[in-house]
């Protein structure tokens, strides 16, 4: 979906809730990402763990990352984002609930304000389409390889 058909991201706080299965062996890939290159966020696993990105106009990367892998069956994968608030462009603190257990939490210092990326950017489930928002997954092949039931954003305030 293109940024001006998505739920606004920017500069506000969220709740990210991600119904999946993992299968035997694991899984990978992007679960749900946003815009690309010049500015974006990208929930995904690699490795088998959950990690958050977050790219602020190219400049600024920020990465939120689980220590261990997700178990195989179901799962509720969880990102929760508390901005500072105070106008646009301000931080606030991430967290990676899974199964209702917090594993990982970080900072994200800076925040887009106005537009995410190129007109062509979209927002995606199941993969990164167009340019990716972080180099630390192949921009051509991020497909997740397990199940994604259903994914929801839901605005905090």
């Amino acid at each position: 979906m293109t940024e001006n058909s998505f739920i606004d991201t920017k500069s506000r706080s969220l709740t990210i809730t991600c119904d999946l299965e993992i299968p035997k062996g694991g899984a990978e890939g992007v679960v749900i990402a946003q815009a690309g290159m010049f500015g974006g966020w990208s929930l995904y696993l690699k490795n088998g763990k959950p990690k958050y990105a977050y790219n602020w106009l190219a400049r600024e990367k920020y990465v939120i990352e689980a220590p261990d892998k997700l178990p195989e069956g179901k799962v509720k994968l969880v990102y929760d984002f508390d901005y500072d608030g105070g106008g646009l462009h301000k931080g606030g603190t991430g967290k990676l609930l899974v199964n209702g257990k917090k594993v990982a939490e970080g900072r994200i210092d800076k925040t887009m304000g106005a537009l995410y990326s190129l007109a062509a950017e979209t927002a995606d489930i199941g993969l990164d389409s167009y340019s990716p928002v972080t180099d630390d997954y192949d921009p051509w092949d991020n497909s997740y390889t397990g199940t994604i039931n259903s994914v929801t954003l839901k605005h905090k305030d």
